[in-house]
């Protein structure tokens, strides 16, 4: 099936991916190319996060926010992928007693906040003010891409 918005959150991550790579100026340093690596993952983010919802028949209009759009996930899968990621989480290695996934569940909705607007705030990063930080987890957007990309193929298959 031809699938726009899915063909482009692929196409997105691979340049992420493309990005992450180092490459060596000479022999005492290497580059990478931050800004496109987060810009490129966040946007893959976004846009599977709008395939999934779009597969599932939601309206999410014309956002960037990854929170919001999570947010809009009927309850059932946001609890898929937050199980999903928990299993893969240093959380999961938690003594039971403390309530390891109560834990997991506010670390990931403190990261899903946090990194909710960073397409924008990266890609303007040349317009930021002086004293502000950007700060870019890779790793969690890889992961939760990883998980929306299996559920999309999922839910694509059952069309």
């Amino acid at each position: 099936m031809n699938n726009p918005l899915l063909n482009n959150a692929i196409s997105f991550k691979k340049a992420g991916l493309r990005c992450l790579e180092e490459r060596e100026i000479d022999k005492h340093s290497y580059e990478m190319l931050m800004t496109p690596v987060v810009v490129n993952l966040s946007f893959s983010l976004e846009l599977y996060l709008k395939n999934v919802l779009q597969l599932k028949g939601v309206n999410f209009g014309r956002t960037h926010h990854l929170y919001q759009l999570f947010d809009l996930l009927d309850p059932d899968t946001k609890d898929q992928i937050q199980k999903s990621y928990f299993i893969k989480s240093k959380y999961r290695y938690v003594d039971t007693k403390d309530k390891p996934y109560e834990m997991f569940l506010n670390w990931f909705e403190d990261m899903l906040n946090n990194h909710s607007n960073l397409f924008v705030k990266w890609r303007y990063s040349h317009e930021r003010l002086e004293n502000e930080v950007l700060e870019c987890d890779y790793g969690f957007l890889l992961k939760l891409i990883g998980m929306l990309e299996d559920l999309s193929n999922r839910l694509s298959s059952h069309e």
